[in-house]
């Protein structure tokens, strides 16, 4: 009899202990994803999609991951005119990703492109803010987006900005930021969400309205304020997250829960040269790059003298004569 006591008691703490082990949620984020490849310039290093793709691998070995794209994948420099997104999507598929915010440049070559690029997406798009002439969401996608991971329920607003400076059409239009996020926020308070994250696509100040005017939200991913540095703010104790531009970093929210509520670890993780590549996607990564540069090759005409750049977005320049 005594060894049947033993093995209840044996049971017994094998499930008080598994109680009492915390299950943790990573949710990574990164936005303004013009460049496939890494870039390099006076601000470093950083950035590429086989950098991004194995720093999410090996955090994938370590705890259960949701990752989120913030927006801004077409347009905006050379390789997001050229190819117009659809590298990106291709990329995203493999990484992969799990939700999609819009950023502006998603519509810089027309409401045609951007259904293709969100029809080959293997991710879920979402805007809170978008509609179309019928009064619907944009191209009927979702709102909000609920993780329900079995342990955690965690609502997601979706905001984009200055539509305007992209697209001028009556086939969708931009809803007032504060009224679509809270019409969201209500929707996800009756869902019964235990966290809000907030994506959006707009400048600080706004992003800092945002948290006054709607206490239910928790957290805010918003669009690069610098194209080398990670910068974290915080309205009361919510923190507002802008990642490095293209690609540069991936931000990490680890969410715990605990009795009365979360406890919530940030950490931004640098994608620059000391990051390992992953080698499928670096392949990728080479391929574009190579038709990028045979596209480029093609000789058009020929300068007489030599022409600089320096100061050419600042004051008159050679380059700014160009078609003379």
């Amino acid at each position: 009899m005594k060894y049947f006591y033993k093995s209840l008691l044996y049971l017994f703490l094998l499930s008080f202990l598994s109680c009492q082990v915390k299950k943790s949620l990573s949710i990574l984020y990164f936005t303004d994803a013009h460049e496939i490849a890494p870039v390099q310039d006076r601000h470093g290093n950083r950035g590429g999609i086989a950098r991004l793709k194995a720093r999410v691998d090996a955090i994938k070995k370590e705890r259960e991951i949701f990752v989120i794209f913030g927006g801004d994948l077409a347009g905006g420099t050379l390789f997001g005119k050229v190819f117009q997104g659809k590298p990106m999507v291709e990329a995203f598929n493999q990484v992969p990703i799990d939700l999609a915010n819009f950023g502006q440049h998603e519509f810089d070559f027309g409401i045609e492109n951007i259904t293709n690029l969100i029809q080959a997406s293997h991710f879920q798009w979402f805007s809170s803010n978008f509609i179309q002439e019928s009064g619907k969401t944009f191209l009927n996608l979702p709102s909000y987006f609920i993780l329900d991971s079995g342990n955690y329920r965690v609502g997601f607003v979706g905001l984009t900005d200055a539509l305007n400076t992209s697209l001028n059409t009556d086939a969708i239009s931009q809803e007032d930021l504060i009224t679509a996020a809270q019409k969201a926020v209500d929707e996800l308070e009756e869902e019964q969400v235990d966290y809000i994250i907030a994506i959006t696509q707009m400048e600080i100040k706004k992003n800092e309205e945002l948290l006054d005017e709607i206490k239910e939200i928790d957290l805010v991913f918003t669009e690069e304020i610098s194209e080398s540095e990670s910068i974290i703010l915080y309205v009361g104790k919510r923190p507002i997250i802008a990642t490095a531009g293209n690609m540069g970093s991936l931000a990490e929210v680890l969410l715990e829960k605990e009795n009365d509520g979360f406890d919530v670890q940030l950490k931004i993780h640098p994608l620059d040269s000391t990051q390992s590549e992953d080698l499928t996607l670096l392949q990728l990564q080479n391929k574009y790059m190579e038709e990028l540069e045979s596209s480029l090759a093609e000789v058009l005409s020929y300068s007489k003298v030599a022409i600089s750049d320096t100061g050419s977005r600042k004051h008159e320049s050679l380059l700014g004569k160009f078609n003379q």
